[in-house]
């Protein structure tokens, strides 16, 4: 079979056809296989490859703007959607108690002595007049502290006991006592 050079005109992407054999047509003349009716080296494609070229074509152009409709848009809010927190009633038993967690303040210079049950939150927080770490060692907690920032601590203490509190301030290397984190049974 004779290939000729067909004359270079611009083409598009969707016109790279590929023969049977897996050679690429572009720059060569269709084989009469796929694309001419007959022998004629003038003759036009046949509408079918046209047909499909322009199918290809639109396909391509109808998912890139498909794409980036998708991108540019975002779902809108639906105010009929809940919060599913929201749906979930509290427990009979922890129904009484306040959402936010209870507050525990210590200062390390006074000793205090400070409680809450067991298994509900609250929050310790310990100032100190120097800087310096204050530790719960029995709920394995630490957390630094100085003059202007008291150390935070989030708790959910799972059983009743006394745990101490102890400060450590910086440089030292004994701990004082800071004052004591009384958690008593749930009532």
């Amino acid at each position: 079979m004779v290939w000729r050079q067909v004359p270079r005109r611009p083409r598009l992407l969707a016109s790279l056809l590929i023969d049977r054999t897996g050679r690429s047509l572009e720059g060569r003349a269709p084989s009469p296989r796929s694309s001419v009716q007959g022998n004629d080296p003038n003759a036009r494609p046949r509408i079918d490859f046209v047909h499909l070229r322009r199918a290809l074509l639109l396909f391509a152009i109808v998912l890139g703007v498909a794409a980036v409709a998708a991108a540019l848009t975002r779902p809108a809010d639906d105010p009929e959607k809940e919060d599913p927190a929201a749906l979930i009633a509290p427990s009979p038993e922890r129904a009484d108690r306040p959402s936010e967690p209870e507050v525990l303040a210590v200062d390390a210079s006074e000793r205090n002595r400070v409680g809450t049950e067991a298994g509900a939150a609250a929050t310790l927080v310990v100032s100190a007049p120097t800087a310096g770490l204050v530790e719960v060692p029995g709920l394995g907690l630490s957390a630094a502290t100085d003059e202007l920032t008291p150390a935070r601590f989030e708790l959910l203490p799972p059983e009743p006991g006394r745990f101490a509190i102890r400060f450590t301030p910086a440089g030292a290397d004994d701990a004082e006592r800071a004052g004591t984190l009384v958690v008593a049974a749930p009532r």
